[in-house]
């Protein structure tokens, strides 16, 4: 069994986005957890926030200010400055769900140290807040489809995580990489049934058309289902949703034009 009270290390990455870490580090220090060792990396920030940063330099264990080449990059930076028993990644914006988050996580419990330890996510959407439980992929035939698991609700096996970084040849979801490989080496997922983490959905891929595409793509790869007859039925699925999007908007617009 781990040790009582665990080390536990909170990532945040960060650029240009003062409100936002403000938000996430008072989440963060507000935790009834006391054990926490806690990182910062930002991508070299201009928008004032390192200075924001700075105002908590007394309950911040590491912080560095430098370019990167992405988020991905910033969080291999915040690896390898870790120390805890457990990682979590909470990155600028994001926050925790509940002052109590990490101690109802139990993570004092967990009697093998390769062990992932997640659960729900509150998500806020344009139409409103929303509580979603994981979709594990490792329960899925359709393992191109994602991790399925928010990467804020994830606890992370230190030792095991400090072994690997995020795959930068993968530029959107490194993540899943990440967490698909330690799946297949063996770590054991263990679901608590609490929201964990609170996001706001944002632009990013999803504003993209073809995004979720994208997204299929770079999953197949980490999962070796390129050749799936899932994954591609799924891809001309996606493009026969767009290619009846673009119909429907210039029948929308000729009509307005007449």
């Amino acid at each position: 069994m781990i040790e009582k009270f665990p080390l536990v290390t909170v990532i945040t990455a960060v650029r240009n986005n003062k409100e936002g870490i403000r938000k996430t580090l008072e989440s963060i220090f507000s935790q009834t957890y006391s054990n926490l060792e806690v990182i910062v990396i930002d991508g070299a920030s201009t928008d004032g926030t390192m200075e924001v940063v700075r105002e908590y330099a007394d309950k911040i264990d590491y912080a560095v200010s430098e370019p990167d080449k992405g988020v991905y990059d910033a969080m291999n930076k915040g690896i390898a400055a870790s120390h805890g028993d457990f990682v979590n990644f909470m990155n600028s914006g994001d926050t925790f769900h509940a002052p109590d988050v990490i101690e109802a996580m139990r993570l004092e419990e967990i009697e093998n140290p390769n062990t992932l330890v997640y659960g729900d996510t509150s998500v806020t959407y344009f139409d409103g807040t929303y509580r979603e439980r994981p979709a594990e992929f490792f329960k899925t035939r359709m393992k191109f489809k994602g991790v399925g698991i928010c990467h804020q609700t994830m606890f992370f096996p230190g030792e095991e995580l400090r072994q690997r970084r995020y795959d930068l040849s993968y530029r959107i979801v490194a993540d899943y990489a990440l967490v698909y490989d330690l799946w297949q080496s063996g770590t054991q997922f263990l679901y608590r049934p609490l929201i964990v983490a609170d996001y706001e959905w944002g632009n990013g891929i999803s504003s993209d058309p073809y995004g979720l595409i994208k997204v299929y793509r770079e999953n197949a790869r980490v999962a070796r289902q390129q050749w799936n007859p899932l994954y591609w039925a799924k891809i001309l699925l996606e493009y026969w949703r767009l290619w009846r999007k673009k119909v429907t908007s210039e029948s929308e617009t000729y009509g307005c034009n007449e």
